[in-house]
């Protein structure tokens, strides 16, 4: 346990189940404020995927006042297959114990314990409102030395789609997707389209802009892909997918989206990748289409789908604003060298 700025820092134990919903209740109430209470709220999930275990190792630190309520929570996440100088960072304060170093001293805690793990880069994501103008995050970030490296727009479609909508916009794409056939699922591709699946997440991992935040390629293969699914499941989430196939069998492309049944009305637009051989055939808007088909049919309770892009992904926010997504808060990614 660490002393600092008449607080007590210490490790959470996801197995620990009071302390992690201790840590989850200080991030949780400190997001629905900066976010004016509209964010997923997943106590359930963060515990899985930390319980569980991944391809990341996660430290979790928990601070607490002189009289032991908790009053920050922060989170670090370090790759461990790919990106191995990269590290992301997360830190929560009660809005009530702000402006007092509760935070730095927090980040100064993570930032330590990466340097010692070999990182040497630190990224974490800061919310801004629509209009640009700062949140808490932000100045907060920029104090600590951060600077913005890449700027993504949330997206939000009201729930359901009309069907006439997505009829019309099906019709765009017929005469240009020709040949194309599309395969959709739910939970996880079947068994053969795993691996072809394996390399349309590589191909995100090029082609999804990343500004100056120095992300590299990531590697995935099969089993990768195969614990990515079923940490969706132990997270309690439900998946709908859909890959497109090229006229000689090879994948053209993949979209998927989620929903948590611990939050059933908040939907989740997850990759949406076209292969650079196969675009301009509409394939990527008549996967969305398609999954979007089937998830009203089978999950009515969704009241939003959200997604995010880049600000300069032109070719995706054209897709999303064909049907009818619209912007709803700014959020960036800031990056930190350590000395």
């Amino acid at each position: 346990m660490i002393r600092h700025v008449e607080v007590a820092i210490e490790v959470v134990r996801p197995r620990d189940a009071a302390t992690f919903h201790e840590w989850f209740t200080v991030t949780d109430l400190a997001d629905r404020h900066d976010r004016g209470d509209d964010g997923p709220h997943w106590y359930e999930a963060e515990r899985a995927v930390n319980v569980q275990g991944s391809d990341y190792e996660w430290r979790l630190l928990l601070a607490r006042d002189e009289d032991g309520r908790p009053v920050g929570a922060a989170a670090l996440q370090l790759p461990l297959l790919d990106n191995l100088q990269q590290g992301f960072v997360e830190v929560s304060v009660h809005p009530g114990a702000r402006r007092r170093g509760l935070g730095r001293a927090l980040l100064g805690e993570l930032e330590a314990y990466a340097g010692s793990r070999g990182r040497t880069r630190l990224l974490g994501e800061v919310l801004h409102a629509l209009d640009g103008s700062p949140r808490p995050a932000a100045l907060f970030a920029k104090a600590g030395g951060y600077v913005e490296q890449l700027l993504e727009v949330r997206r939000d479609l009201p729930l359901p789609m009309p069907e006439e909508t997505i009829d019309a916009l099906e019709a765009t794409t017929l005469g240009r997707s020709a040949g194309y056939r599309l395969v959709s699922y739910q939970t996880a591709p079947p068994e053969e389209l795993l691996e072809p699946r394996a390399g349309l997440a590589q191909r995100i991992s090029v082609d999804a802009p990343a500004g100056e935040s120095g992300l590299e390629e990531e590697r995935w293969d099969v089993d990768r892909v195969g614990r990515t699914y079923a940490e969706q499941v132990a997270m309690g989430r439900r998946l709908w997918g859909t890959m497109a196939l090229a006229p000689d069998g090879s994948a053209a492309g993949v979209s998927e989206l989620v929903v948590s049944r611990h939050d059933p009305v908040r939907a989740y637009q997850f990759d949406t990748v076209v292969e650079r051989a196969h675009r301009g055939h509409r394939i990527g808007l008549l996967m969305k289409l398609a999954n979007q088909r089937v998830f009203q049919r089978e999950w009515p309770r969704a009241r939003v789908l959200h997604t995010w892009n880049a600000a300069d992904n032109t070719h995706m926010v054209a897709i999303n604003d064909l049907m009818g997504f619209r912007p709803t808060e700014l959020e960036g990614l800031w990056g930190k060298d350590l000395g």
